[in-house]
């Protein structure tokens, strides 16, 4: 049985992910580092990292934004 908070983390990155899983607007990406932040379980910080390698290679945007708000310093918490 998942906790509440993986079942509403898990919303929140539904809402803001692309059909694929992964990201695809860069306006989005401040919200997902903040799940990353909110994130306290091991499972909970996996779907996150999948969402972020489902995000497409070429979205060079999108992951300009993850390096400029932080993103790799949160992941490494």
């Amino acid at each position: 049985i998942r906790s509440n908070s993986f079942t509403e983390l898990q919303n929140k990155l539904n809402d803001i992910s692309g059909p694929d899983g992964g990201l695809q607007d860069p306006r989005l990406v401040s919200q997902f580092v903040q799940l990353m932040e909110s994130a306290s379980s091991t499972e909970e910080k996996s779907i996150l990292i999948q969402s972020l390698l489902e995000t497409k290679e070429n979205s060079k945007a999108v992951y300009n934004r993850f390096f400029s708000v932080g993103g790799i310093e949160t992941l490494g918490k």
